[in-house]
């Protein structure tokens, strides 16, 4: 895991020096192992350094920060070049199959001089271009320039696990791993995106795609990959390399045989995403998600202790701490609890801001910061984490209304009525959550105001600028409708890849990478999730309202009976109601500063009306004061503009 940024000047242009250095000392905390530069002018072939003077007088400048996991030697450093010179990588990230990829390259002739996984990359692309992303098992967001050819390759993993954003400003190409290095560079934009915007305060919704909350810095989308010219550094044109097909027929494989071929498909996931040079620990609470990867562990252990790391919420309704001490009673492990202070969450936002790179929907990212701080603490660099199982799975409860209205699409009337009572009891919700959920996707987006008005929920809350966003010529863009052929499988790949784990992604990247931790997801492959995608809808949500129904029949004889059989799902809640009101003096002094004032996204009035309310009944307290905070203090931070 490290840290990468580079800058592409204007065809007869140069690196100025400072402007490297500032992309490299902004992302030093993601790899504060080593450093290395890189550069490149026309007709040269390249110079590495240890200091980004060597940048003056070069077209091209390459900057890597390295956390050491995989060959902790040197001579696993980056910037890293093919023995004949053409091709140098920066990497950030892990290729989790590099052995199997270097024994079949070695059998084509390749040599190797390290043993990092970085060269098995390198060498992999200078064998297959950009063909060898179809070859990798792991998580990456790479930089490959070609000395002879002038052109620069850009990448990233299928999942968007690991991060990368670039910028065109005054003829330049600039990328980095963090939007926080860009800000360091002169003339970086700094205006809002007012799409984004609205996006992130009427739903919570944040890294869709590759736009991000300010107009003009971009993402490479997951599974994308770009190509860029020396001769014109301004054309980018990201190509999509991997995608999944909800719409694909189903498998016609039993239950039986695809519990199984699951089971072998997580044990390679687990074994590989074990790889490393370095400790392992594992982040645990009590669902069967993190069981899963905990007790295959226990099965494959490879270390001689084995330490996992655990939020323990105060609140009786979220607590998970029974079932936690059920998996390290089981598993052997060695357990850490960590308890979080809410008054520490005042004192903590600024920071947590400044690493998340843009605003973040819910209080989880504090409990997270907590727990990779705790992590750090006992000298782990490396964490495996259960992220993506419920978005390949279908674990959260709004799939159930997909899954019934793949039923009704097939006319399967009677067995959609079982599913909604069946549902229902299974997990402890009304008839009415579904069915209410399923006219939501099926409804016309007049309609659908009617049904929010009905339930007493305002198409446009009172404290948004509605008139603002408008002249800015936003709609409100909510949930994509679910295709009708394939609605379960199509609103698992709009989670998957819009709306619900971009977001988990980035945060968890960003709070491990705060502290120097490589966080690791082995649900996250595309082996496992072609896999799930092509399994029957009742695999994944059973007839009687079970998710992840195939995952607990294969995790069966692996994980506790009483993990497999809860019925109820929590996840990395927080009592955020209760922290946030532990801290109202600190949000009331925010949203009354002038910086938050001088933002025209909000109808000013109604806010203070709301902040209110919430002294008055702290009931009231909900998802719209973080959103404020976190915005607020975000512009500040940033110097962002809103015009």
């Amino acid at each position: 895991m490290c840290g990468i940024a580079g800058i592409l000047a204007a065809r007869d242009g140069s690196v100025a020096p400072q402007l490297l250095q500032g992309l490299s000392e902004a992302i030093r905390h993601r790899g504060p192992d080593d450093h290395g530069y890189f550069a490149w002018t026309p007709g040269g072939t390249g110079a590495f350094g240890r200091s980004p003077d060597i940048s003056n007088g070069h077209q091209l400048a390459l900057a890597h920060r390295r956390l050491s996991i995989i060959d902790l030697s040197e001579d696993g450093r980056q910037p890293m070049s093919t023995e004949d010179g053409r091709f140098t990588v920066i990497f950030n990230g892990e290729i989790y199959n590099y052995l199997e990829i270097r024994k079949e390259l070695e059998g084509l002739g390749r040599r190797f001089r390290t043993s990092s996984d970085t060269e098995v990359l390198l060498q992999t692309y200078a064998h297959w271009g950009a063909d060898c992303l179809a070859r990798l098992v792991g998580m990456w967001a790479v930089a490959i320039f070609d000395n002879t050819s002038g052109e620069l390759f850009l990448a990233r993993d299928p999942f968007g696990i690991k991060p990368l954003y670039y910028m065109i400003v005054d003829g330049a190409f600039v990328f980095a791993s963090e939007v926080r290095a860009l800000l360091t560079y002169p003339g970086a934009p700094r205006t809002a995106n007012p799409a984004a915007l609205h996006d992130y305060l009427r739903f919570g919704f944040t890294d869709r795609g590759a736009e991000t909350m300010i107009a003009g810095i971009t993402a490479l989308a997951p599974a994308h990959f770009v190509r860029i010219s020396a001769d014109k550094p301004t054309q980018v044109r990201p190509q999509r390399y991997w995608r999944i097909d909800p719409g694909a027929a189903p498998r016609r494989v039993s239950r039986d045989d695809a519990a199984a071929e699951l089971q072998d498909i997580m044990r390679r996931n687990v074994e590989l995403h074990l790889r490393s040079d370095v400790p392992v620990a594992i982040a645990l609470s009590g669902g069967l998600d993190s069981a899963s990867i905990v007790m295959m562990e226990k099965d494959l252990r490879r270390q001689k202790e084995t330490r996992t790391f655990s939020f323990i919420a105060d609140s009786p309704e979220i607590n998970e701490e029974a079932w936690i001490d059920l998996l390290i009673d089981r598993s052997g492990v060695k357990g850490h609890k960590v308890r979080v202070d809410p008054q520490s969450l005042s004192d903590d936002l600024d920071n947590m801001v400044r690493a998340a790179d843009e605003p973040f929907s819910t209080t989880s990212i504090f409990a997270q910061t907590k727990v990779f701080e705790a992590v750090s603490a006992a000298g782990f660099k490396v964490i495996l984490s259960g992220q993506g199982a419920d978005e390949t799975f279908a674990g959260y409860l709004p799939y159930l209304s997909s899954r019934l209205r793949g039923l009704l699409g097939k006319g399967q009337l009677a067995r959609a009525a079982r599913f909604i009572r069946a549902s229902s009891r299974e997990n402890q919700i009304s008839p009415a959550y579904i069915i209410t959920r399923l006219l939501g996707q099926i409804s016309t987006g007049a309609v659908e105001q009617v049904l929010r008005r009905v339930a007493g929920e305002p198409v446009t809350p009172a404290w948004l600028n509605k008139a603002w966003f408008e002249r800015h010529g936003v709609t409100p863009r909510g949930v994509a409708r679910n295709r009708r052929d394939a609605p379960l499988k199509d609103h698992l790949a709009s989670t998957l890849f819009d709306y619900t784990l971009p977001a988990i992604l980035r945060h968890s990247d960003r709070t491990s990478m705060a502290q120097s931790i490589e966080c690791r997801v082995p649900f996250l492959t595309t082996e496992l999730v072609e896999f799930a995608y092509a399994l029957p809808d009742d695999y994944l949500i059973d007839d009687t309202g079970r998710t992840k129904s195939i995952l607990r029949q294969a995790m069966r004889g692996i994980v506790p009976s009483e993990i497999l059989d809860r019925r109820d799902k929590i996840g990395f809640d927080t009592p955020q109601q209760e922290w946030l009101a532990a801290n109202m003096g600190t949000w009331d002094a925010a949203l009354e500063s002038d910086a938050f004032r001088a933002i025209p996204a909000f109808d000013h009035q109604q806010v203070d009306a709301a902040r209110k309310a919430m002294h008055r009944d702290p009931r009231a307290i909900g998802f719209s004061l973080w959103r404020w905070v976190n915005l607020a203090r975000w512009a500040d931070l940033n110097g962002i503009r809103f015009s």
